[in-house]
């Protein structure tokens, strides 16, 4: 019944809601709701900051171009002073000469040095103008800068990027310290959801039989439920079975649609080249129930055919006294072929028997009597007068006798047996007891089969019934299991396009970085389908990546985990990265080259890596393409210790968090 499928989805989606709720709480602090709502609002932190940064740089690098022309403005200030000092110098000079009449070298002397000063003095000039023009144009694009941070600054209330990375930082730690909480409390909602469009659609099935639609709580569900069922009760026979009928063809057509749906997801998954990690659980889901329907098929399968062994076991019988009672009519028909010439009409094959005796019984003593007749009346001539007498009576015995033989046998029988001899009286009457023990005991034979038959119809009916439900349940899984099959095969389908696809570029990028990160040991890489890796040797041999160092494996299966993060990033922009203690098993070698390679990556994303390693922050320092903050970890002093000095030093653990710019 459709009512009861969608009641009982309704039921099950209620009832996990109810469930991730109560693990979940009623509902989240106002401090969780308020972090709730800044996880969207963070999303976008890392541009700004990233814009801020920008700023701040454009600001920096302004500053030192401003910085630099003041240099050249202050250089080229004395410069234009020597100049007017030596044009003075050499204007006395020529002064002095033209008065006391000098020689004409010194004058011609004197005038170069006015030349040359009024020329240093001119150049001086035009050089310092230029540099205070070009100070006031990089303090005006300092100020531009300074206006455009504060502009990205203001709605986050911080006054540099460094403050908003530290805002930054404290949301991820409150997200990290209440990250549990809130998965609960967003699955609780997702299901509450679910619940909630199952209700939708209970009411909407339950209006459109012209009843009132519950409202939306459990007990107005519950009570609908009943009269429904109740409704249900009372249906005619035939209109039970023609709403089975719709409701199997509406099964089919939504099992029809789903497997649209799904076909469509897939083909939507395929155009994105991305994973759904709800669809993938729900593939694994319908794989599971798959191969729980085709378990149950193949029960129900080798029930079948241990039924049908029982019934056939239970038919033979059956079969038995069958063949039994033809033998017993064929027998019947030959006792009838031998009691029909001797006048014996009985269908009773006992009272027959009991007849054919009799009748045979009378014919011997009737030839027997007839041939002691024949005898005495031969001898009679020839016998002596005393013993006449004694003869005379036997002959009346014998008469008597056979009178009354003939009157209670037919007189046609009675002739046709006194004209047969007598071993052939004895050979039928052999045949005829022979033939009778053989249909008494295939008579009594079949009678007990019929007996055993009789008393086995009971179980067979029932086997019969079980076996018709049987059939249904099996039709019903065998549809499902197609169903999941369907699905199945369009999921590897799926899955070996998308691996096509990503195996190639996968492979690409890891070749790119494999070297710097071996040491140039390891060149050329091969991708599996199950993206398992194999390195080549230098033997030109491949090696499972798993047989390889720690150190080295760690490091290419996170260049493996990078790469698939941007192949299914594709053209959108690129998401930040976040590592946790990636390089805890790098030697000083291999984690100075995946540094660079991180340096590199974080030209196009942001990575953000969390280690509590402090030769990684050092390293990452001297590289100054790295933004180092250190978070103050959890006290490792005493309680009675004493303060930590001024200077700072402390025994706290320290966790970095490395971020390239």
């Amino acid at each position: 019944m459709e009512f009861q499928r969608v009641y009982s989805e309704w039921r099950e989606r209620h009832n996990v809601a109810v469930e991730a709720r109560r693990r979940a709480g009623a509902e989240l602090p106002p401090r969780l709701e308020q972090l709730k709502h800044d996880i969207a609002r963070y999303k976008e932190v890392p541009s700004v900051i990233k814009s801020g940064q920008q700023a701040e740089e454009s600001m920096r690098r302004e500053e030192g171009l401003a910085e630099r022309a003041r240099g050249r403005q202050r250089t080229f200030l004395g410069a234009m002073l020597g100049g007017l000092l030596l044009t003075a110098m050499a204007i006395l000079v020529a002064f002095l000469a033209l008065q006391s009449g000098m020689s004409v070298a010194l004058q011609a002397a004197a005038f170069f040095l006015l030349g040359m000063g009024v020329l240093s003095t001119a150049i001086g000039i035009w050089v310092r103008g230029a540099a205070v023009r070009e100070v006031d144009r990089r303090l005006r694009a300092k100020d531009e800068a300074r206006t455009k941070r504060r502009e990205i600054l203001q709605p986050w209330g911080v006054r540099s990027s460094g403050e908003l990375q530290q805002a930054l930082v404290e949301h991820l730690q409150k997200v990290r310290y209440d990250a549990t909480r809130l998965e609960l409390d967003r699955q609780a909602t997702e299901l509450e959801e679910r619940a909630q469009l199952a209700g939708r659609s209970l009411r909407e099935l339950v209006g459109s039989w012209g009843l009132q639609q519950p409202a939306p709580t459990e007990e107005s569900v519950e009570a609908t439920a009943r009269e429904v069922e109740s409704l249900a009760q009372d249906t005619l026979t035939w209109n039970a079975a023609s709403q089975r009928a719709q409701e199997a063809s509406r099964g089919q057509s939504e099992l029809d649609q789903r497997r649209e749906t799904l076909r469509q997801q897939l083909h939507s998954l395929l155009d994105r080249l991305g994973f759904d990690r709800r669809e993938a659980l729900g593939a694994a889901r319908d794989f599971i129930a798959s191969c729980e329907a085709a378990r149950t098929a193949q029960q129900i399968r080798t029930r079948i055919e241990q039924l049908d062994a029982q019934l056939e076991q239970l038919r033979a019988p059956g079969e038995r006294a069958q063949v039994e009672a033809a033998k017993a009519d064929d027998y019947a028909v030959r006792l009838a072929a031998i009691y029909g010439p001797a006048g014996i009409s009985e269908t009773d094959m006992e009272r027959a028997a009991e007849a054919w005796d009799a009748g045979l019984l009378h014919a011997e003593a009737h030839r027997a009597s007839s041939a002691r007749i024949a005898e005495l009346e031969a001898q009679r001539g020839g016998v002596q007068a005393d013993e006449s007498a004694s003869l005379r009576e036997l002959v009346d015995d014998l008469s008597r006798q056979l009178e009354e033989s003939n009157r209670q046998a037919d007189p046609a029988r009675s002739a046709e047996f006194a004209s047969l001899p007598l071993a052939e009286l004895e050979r039928q009457r052999d045949q005829h007891r022979g033939a009778k023990e053989g249909a008494q005991e295939e008579r009594a034979r079949a009678e007990e089969l019929l007996n055993d038959r009789l008393s086995q119809i009971g179980d067979v009916a029932a086997l019969e019934e079980e076996i018709a439900t049987v059939r249904e349940q099996l039709q019903t899984l065998e549809a499902e299991a197609h169903a999941y099959d369907l699905a199945i095969e369009t999921l590897e389908a799926a899955a070996k396009s998308v691996r096509r696809a990503v195996i190639p570029r996968l492979k690409s990028q890891l070749q790119d970085q494999l070297a710097p990160i071996t040491n140039g040991r390891y060149r050329d890489v091969r991708v599996g389908d199950d993206l398992a890796l194999q390195v080549k040797t230098q033997d030109r041999a491949f090696k499972d990546v798993d047989n390889l160092s720690l150190g080295t494996r760690s490091l290419i299966y996170l260049l493996e985990r990078v790469a698939l993060a941007r192949i299914i990033g594709g053209n959108a922009e690129p998401p930040p990265l976040l590592l946790d203690e990636a390089l805890v098993h790098a030697d000083r070698r291999r984690m100075r080259a995946a540094l660079d390679e991180l340096g590199r990556l974080g030209q196009e994303h942001q990575v953000i890596l969390f280690s509590k390693d402090e030769g990684l922050a050092e390293r990452a320092e001297k590289a100054e393409d790295w933004t180092i903050i250190r978070l103050p970890g959890p006290s490792l002093v005493p309680a009675n210790a004493e303060p930590a000095p001024a200077n700072g030093a402390s025994r706290d653990e320290v966790e970095e968090e490395v971020r390239s710019r």
